[in-house]
C-alpha cells in the first residue's frame, strides 16, 4: 500500500464482494514504519486496529498503552486516551488511541484491540477468542474505514480472523458460503494469506462454533446441534497432544496450543 509522501508499506486491502466487511491486513508495524503505519490509518480512515501478538515475541511496541503516555513518530502525535483491561474471559485489552498528524487540528480516535495470548505459530485454545474480537468490531466495520489487523507477518493469524469473520458474516446474511472462492480471493489480495493449513482448519472451527452456539441459543436444528458438536469433538481430540492447561489471561504462553509441531 502507498502512503502519501512515502514509498511503501507491507499492507493490503481485503475483503470479499458478497460481504461488506473490509480489513487492511498488515505485518507488525516496524520502528522504521511507525510514522507510515499512523499515516496509513488516519487517511483510510481506519477507527479499528486488532493487534493479535504476544509479549514473548518481542516485537516493537508502536502505540503508547499508558493512560497520558504520548509518542511523537514523525509527523504523527499518537496519546494513549484510554485503557480498558479485559472485561471477560478471552476478551482483548482495549486502547483508545489519539492520532494527530502535524499541522492538523482534528484528531482521529482509534480503538485498539490487542489479545495478547496467541502467540506466533499457534491457534487459541478455544474460537471464542477470535469470536469475542469479532464481536467488538461489530459497530465499526461497514459503517466506517476499513478495520487495520496484524499479526507478527500479516499472514497466518491475521488470515485466520479474517477468515472466520466473513464466514460468519456470509451466514449471518443468508448467504451460500464458497469456502474456496473465499480462500481464493483472499490470496489474490494478500499473497500467503493462510499458508498455514492449521489456521484454515481452525478459522472453519471457530465458523461452526458461532453456529453452534446459535442454534443453541434458540433451540433448533438438533440434528445439525449434534453433528456440529461430533465435529468439535473430533478437532480437540485430533489436537488433544498439543492442547495445554488453560492458564490466566496474564499468562501469554500457555494458553494456545502448538501448530507448528
Amino acid at each position: 500500500m502507498e502512503t502519501a509522501g512515502k514509498d511503501f508499506i507491507h499492507a493490503n486491502l481485503v475483503g470479499y464482494p458478497q460481504s461488506d466487511r473490509t480489513y487492511i491486513v498488515t505485518q507488525h508495524p516496524l520502528e522504521s514504519t511507525y510514522e507510515d503505519f499512523w499515516r496509513m490509518v488516519f487517511y483510510e480512515n481506519c477507527d479499528t486496529i486488532i493487534a493479535i501478538y504476544s509479549p514473548d515475541e518481542n516485537l516493537p511496541h508502536y502505540y503508547p498503552n499508558v493512560v497520558g503516555k504520548y509518542f511523537n513518530q514523525g509527523q504523527f502525535f499518537v496519546n494513549c486516551r484510554k485503557v480498558t483491561p479485559p472485561q471477560s474471559k478471552y476478551a482483548p485489552t482495549t486502547y483508545v488511541i489519539e492520532v494527530l498528524p502535524e499541522g492538523c487540528s482534528n484528531a482521529r480516535m482509534v480503538t485498539l484491540l490487542h489479545y495478547s495470548l496467541w502467540p506466533h505459530g499457534k491457534v487459541p485454545v478455544s474460537p471464542k477468542v477470535i469470536l469475542k474480537l469479532i464481536r467488538s468490531i461489530t459497530v465499526d466495520i461497514g459503517t466506517k474505514g476499513p478495520a487495520v489487523i496484524h499479526c507478527a507477518t500479516g499472514t497466518d493469524r491475521s488470515g485466520c480472523f479474517v477468515l472466520t469473520d466473513l464466514i460468519v458474516d456470509l451466514m449471518f446474511r443468508n448467504l451460500e458460503v464458497d469456502i474456496p472462492a473465499v480462500i481464493q480471493t483472499l490470496r489474490a489480495q494478500r499473497s500467503k494469506l493462510l499458508s498455514n493449513k492449521v489456521y484454515f482448519a481452525f478459522a472453519l472451527y471457530a465458523a461452526a462454533d458461532y453456529v453452534r452456539l446459535r442454534l443453541k441459543r434458540y433451540k433448533n436444528a438438533p440434528d445439525l446441534l449434534k453433528e456440529i458438536d461430533t465435529f468439535a469433538l473430533s478437532v480437540t481430540k485430533e489436537w488433544a497432544s498439543l492442547i495445554v492447561k488453560e492458564q490466566p489471561q496474564t499468562n501469554s504462553k500457555n494458553n494456545c496450543f502448538n501448530c507448528t509441531k
